[in-house]
């Protein structure tokens, strides 16, 4: 591989700042720990870059019935 230069040509007809530009969606999933620290990580990644970011977090009440906990 060259230097800056890829060998492989996508095809899709965007230049690269048009590629950088469109939006990403990422989805931590899983059990376990680390999905948080993955995300804030990549989300201060992105922000050290000048990339917006936004960060959403579903967190489901003890008090709720939903269909992972009913009985």
């Amino acid at each position: 591989m060259t230097r800056g230069r890829t060998t492989v040509d996508p095809g899709d007809g965007l230049t690269t700042k048009e590629r950088r530009s469109r939006p990403l969606l990422l989805v931590y999933t899983g059990d376990g720990k680390g999905k948080t620290s993955a995300a804030v990580g990549t989300a201060l990644r992105s922000w050290a870059q000048g990339w917006p970011v936004g960060v959403y977090q579903f967190v489901k009440s003890a008090s709720w019935t939903t269909g992972s906990t009913r009985r």
